[in-house]
């Protein structure tokens, strides 16, 4: 796993998304694959700045954090 992250980050932008200026759903898919890592092992993603731009970055998006805010438990 640290190999596919390790490449994800090389290969994803500096201003908050995997690519362009805008949210995609790329970006999507990782918050989603980082929400679950860092629930499995916390602090993970703290080796890769940019992916946790990214994943800052869908969460400040007003309509996902009120998704996130109502969304049921989905901890394992």
């Amino acid at each position: 796993m640290v190999g596919v992250l390790e490449r994800c980050e090389k290969l994803s932008g500096s201003n908050g998304f995997l690519v362009g200026n805008s949210l995609l759903w790329c970006d999507l898919v990782l918050h989603t694959v980082g929400y679950n890592i860092e629930n499995y092992k916390p602090g993970t993603l703290k080796s890769y700045p940019k992916l946790s731009k990214v994943m800052a970055s869908v969460t400040a998006n007003p309509k996902i954090a009120a998704w996130i805010a109502k969304r049921p438990d989905t901890k394992f």
